[in-house]
């Protein structure tokens, strides 16, 4: 705990950019040993205690947000660096709150940033939202991640493929059909576009390693389709992805089964914060 306690008081009177990320990053891998939780065991006694860590997490929640600030203004590595830890120190901090700046904030940058940070913004939006009590949150970001999928500009349908491929690590496919995430992804294989359709071919094989037999069976036959594509390059990658796909389907007997009970573990996690919101509705 000594080194825990060195890290926070770093930490909040450290001025370089580059050092408070890798600072933030260390206090996200101790948070396992933490006890600075107010709701784990119950009710605290101690009221100077609750008030003395309510004031730290306040203090470490601004420098967060000051950091992000900062970090945005330099360099895209660490702007990757940045995005990496912004899931993990949501255990620090009122859900609501937190999640709904750093939701925002991923948004942004799987909007306008580079490849490699659209895929780590994807990731850490879907994290985020899959943590989050406040529905209306996940209702507004799923809402503005969809125009990506209409958007006039192919680069934004690109990055609706990677968003939509990160959703299936973090939301239960009843999640993906009530926000309607599973729709857009399959009309991106007929794009006007050959690199759209190039993406939505590269994302199908993982995809369908993640979704029920009535669902991968969609992707199976667009990928299909496109092996008699107009395009050489789709046509070329889309026969391999298949060949790819029939072997993995052919040789894994057990994935369907793995896949259920994942599917039902996440399940199981959206019903509790559903239960929580109910709660907090209802006292």
């Amino acid at each position: 705990m000594l080194s825990l306690k060195l890290i926070l008081e770093t930490l909040l009177k450290v001025n370089n950019t580059e050092l408070s990320i890798q600072l933030l990053k260390s206090l996200n891998e101790c948070l396992s040993l933490v006890v600075i939780t107010m709701e784990s065991n119950g009710k605290m006694e101690d009221k100077k205690l609750q008030e003395s860590e309510e004031s730290l997490l306040r203090l470490i929640l601004d420098k967060a947000k000051s950091v992000w600030t900062e970090t945005k203004k330099l360099s895209w590595k660490l702007i990757y660096s940045m995005a990496q830890t912004v899931p993990g120190l949501q255990r620090f901090f009122p859900l609501a709150e937190y999640n709904e700046h750093f939701a925002e904030e991923m948004l942004e940058i799987l909007r306008r940033g580079n490849y490699q940070l659209k895929s780590v913004a994807a990731s850490s939006l879907c994290c985020l939202l899959s943590q989050n009590y406040h529905t209306p949150v996940k209702r507004t970001c799923c809402s503005k991640v969809l125009l990506l999928a209409t958007s006039d500009s192919c680069y934004a349908r690109i990055t609706y493929i990677v968003f939509f491929k990160a959703s299936l690590e973090y939301f239960s496919l009843s999640f993906i059909a009530e926000h309607n995430l599973f729709a857009p992804f399959i009309k991106l294989s007929d794009d006007r576009v050959s690199n759209v359709r190039i993406h939505f071919l590269k994302a199908a094989k993982e995809v369908t390693m993640k979704l029920t037999k009535d669902l991968h069976k969609s992707v199976i036959t667009k990928v299909k389709e496109l092996k008699n594509d107009k395009d050489k390059d789709v046509k070329n990658i889309a026969n391999d992805i298949y060949g790819d796909i029939q072997n993995l389907l052919n040789s894994d007997e057990e994935m369907q089964t793995q896949l259920e009970k994942d599917n039902d573990k996440k399940i199981l996690h959206e019903k509790e914060l559903n239960m929580i919101v109910m709660y907090w509705q209802t006292h």
